[in-house]
């Protein structure tokens, strides 16, 4: 059951870093608005998300 959550995890990381990145700003934090992504944000998480579908 968790191997199954944390490929799909894995594989919309993969994907779709920006969507996954975008929620969680708004989850975290109080003004995402004022928040500078950085420019190694999004190869950072896909770089994570294709690290969890090798473990996985």
């Amino acid at each position: 059951m968790i191997r199954n959550a944390l490929t799909a995890v894995g594989i919309v990381e993969l994907l779709f870093p920006e969507a996954l990145v975008g929620a969680a700003e708004r989850i975290a934090l109080d003004n995402p608005d004022e928040c500078e992504l950085r420019s190694w944000v999004v190869p950072g998480a896909r770089a994570e998300g294709l690290a969890i579908l090798f473990v996985m």
